[in-house]
């Protein structure tokens, strides 16, 4: 890869941390407005198929990140114990590969746009 394209990808990467970083403080200080009103034991991690289905036709069955259609996972980008959603804007196809290297790292493209989009 050429050395501007890395530089990039690594100055992107600081901007999801910055990102993250504001929306957690922004939902300390407003509180998650699309957190459901719902008690704890009520909320369900399962993925409704109707909101399946959205997400796989609006991700054209491939993963986001790298464009594979294998071995494909639905994603929370707003994780559920943070209080995201089951819904299609927060669910992502990605693959088995690409979901094990976002563990731990920062938001995907897809979260910020989710949150630009406010």
């Amino acid at each position: 890869m050429p050395k501007d394209f890395i530089a990039i990808l690594h100055a992107a990467g600081r901007v999801c941390t910055d990102l993250a970083r504001l929306s957690r403080s922004a939902t300390k200080l407003f509180g998650n407005r699309n957190a459901q009103p719902q008690s704890r034991k009520t909320r369900s991690r399962h993925i409704p198929q109707e909101e399946k289905d959205i997400v796989w036709r609006r991700d054209q069955g491939r993963c986001v990140t790298c464009g594979s259609n294998e071995k494909l996972e639905f994603d929370h980008i707003i994780p559920f114990s943070k209080g995201g959603s089951n819904t299609a804007r927060n669910i992502q196809l990605l693959c088995e590969q690409c979901k094990s290297e976002e563990i731990g790292s920062c938001l995907t493209v897809r979260a910020a746009l989710w949150l630009s989009e406010g």
